[in-house]
């Protein structure tokens, strides 16, 4: 009778084991599955900011030189399109969120062959613009913006056009990792490089 009941007790602490191990690798699934919907879903925003910008109304030095525009110089890290990216923003909330978004754009590879009609004329449904959603520091999860020189962090706070200006309206974009990715400066790129 004892040999039985702990025979029982095995089992069922066997098949309890077992159901957790499901129910851990169910998770484990889900969440890749979500890593990855999210990664898709990040690259369609990307290409449908970099369709904007490309459609978007160029802004006259005219403005740049009355001081209501700004002239960006965008770097971005090695392998991601062309080192030197110009653009003229307008010196207000919306544009700096904009010069985030615009970085984001430049972050898509594009093949020489690469039909950019093909970019999608909206954003995904359901994705929630990175740039809408601010942490207390001013701070987004998506890409940092730094000034080359002297070397300080671009927030979305109303300080960032000054801090903009005096970089000389040059900056370097870098990709926010992820806390589970082993983060190391050797991808930063210099003007000696």
């Amino acid at each position: 009778m004892a040999s039985r009941r702990e025979r029982e007790e095995r089992e069922r602490l066997e098949r309890e084991e077992l159901e957790m191990r499901k129910q851990e690798e169910l998770k484990k699934q889900e969440a890749e599955d979500k890593k990855n919907k999210y990664k898709d879903e990040l690259l369609a925003w990307r290409r449908y900011q970099r369709r904007r910008f490309r459609e978007m109304e160029e802004i006259s030095t005219d403005k740049v030189k009355s001081g209501e525009a700004i002239r960006i110089q965008m770097r971005i890290p090695n392998g991601s399109g062309a080192n030197r990216n110009v653009r003229v923003f307008k010196r207000d909330d919306q544009s700096l969120a904009d010069i985030f978004r615009w970085a984001e754009s430049l972050l898509v590879p594009t093949a020489a062959d690469e039909d950019l009609s093909k970019d999608p004329a909206s954003a995904p449904s359901g994705f929630v613009d990175p740039y809408q959603t601010i942490d207390a520091d001013g701070d987004c999860q998506a890409v940092k913006l730094f000034t080359s020189y002297p070397r300080k962090q671009v927030n979305l706070q109303a300080d960032a056009w000054d801090v903009i200006s005096q970089g000389g309206g040059s900056l370097i974009a870098e990709v926010a990792r992820a806390p589970d990715e082993h983060a190391d400066d050797s991808d930063y790129e210099t003007d000696d490089e």
